[in-house]
């Protein structure tokens, strides 16, 4: 029944939450986030196994090419039922979007097979205990009072109730932090673990360090390992050409793109989204400056 394989695959996705399997975009997700992992999944372990599961939740994929075009220009509001049952805010969700987790996570066996029989899962549906937090966390800690993941029942959970607006991280000196919940559902506390490796912008890439590091002029956040590996600024603009037109990413700050290697955020305005580089932003600035 698909109900087991629903069940099988959040219990796999909370696994791998508490083991620090999962990139940031994943453990506190948003429709931009999953727009670019999507688009990382896809440039990375693209399978023909998941044609089927592309096409039902992008539309027209034919192959791995029409994948990365198509997740480039998707609308950011079709991921939303995917993260309100993250939140357990729904607890029926389209099939979809349950698939679409499961090639997210890298879930296997996947897809689905009507007439295959799954097993329930570690949980069995039964209420989730409170979590660990992974420390990927940190980077929202360290810019105030913003939402926070966390874990508090619900009559129907679905997988996790992920955001809670009166979610508060203090990062103490002893490496843990800890979130308190008021109101309803009733409070409960999760502790991160601040103890494994972090990362911070050089100005050119990420490096890795212990999350107790402080760099002058810089911000420590959870570390990203696709970030680490593939995240770079682009020094040498002029060896852009057209053809990198869609393969690089920008912002335009101080009236000029800085220009980066793969899709994200950009590293010192965290709450600002790259774009992908067109040739129209490549004849206007590169090209033209290079006259």
């Amino acid at each position: 029944m698909f109900e087991d394989y629903k069940k099988l695959i959040l219990s796999a996705y909370r696994k791998k939450v508490e083991q620090q399997l999962l990139p940031i975009s994943l453990v506190l997700p948003s429709p931009a986030k999953l727009r670019d992992e999507c688009w990382k999944v896809c440039e990375n372990r693209f399978q023909p196994k998941d044609l089927n599961t592309l096409r039902d939740f992008f539309g027209g994929v034919n192959g791995k090419e029409d994948c990365l075009r198509v997740i480039k220009r998707f609308e950011l509001d079709k991921f939303k039922p995917l993260i309100n049952y993250l939140k357990g805010e729904t607890d029926d969700p389209n099939e979809k979007n349950i698939e679409l987790l499961a090639w997210l996570i890298d879930f296997q066996p996947r897809p689905y097979e009507l007439g295959r029989k799954y097993g329930r899962g570690e949980d069995g549906g039964k209420e989730l205990r409170p979590m660990k937090i992974p420390a990927r966390v940190q980077q929202l800690a360290s810019t105030a009072q913003l939402e926070l993941v966390g874990y508090a029942p619900r009559k129907n959970p679905g997988l996790l109730k992920w955001l809670i607006p009166s979610a508060i991280a203090v990062v103490s000196a002893t490496g843990f932090s800890i979130m308190q919940f008021r109101d309803k559902p009733p409070a409960v506390q999760a502790i991160v673990d601040t103890a494994t490796s972090c990362m911070y912008w050089t100005g050119e890439q990420y490096k890795a360090v212990p999350c107790n590091t402080r760099p002058v002029n810089a911000t420590v956040i959870g570390l990203d390992t696709f970030q680490l590996k593939n995240f770079k600024k682009v020094m040498q603009i002029d060896t852009i050409t057209l053809r990198s037109a869609g393969k690089l990413w920008y912002l335009k700050r101080n009236n000029f793109p800085e220009i980066f290697t793969a899709p994200g955020n950009h590293p010192e305005q965290l709450n600002k989204q790259l774009k992908p580089l067109s040739a129209y932003m490549i004849k206007k600035y590169i090209l033209k400056k290079d006259k």
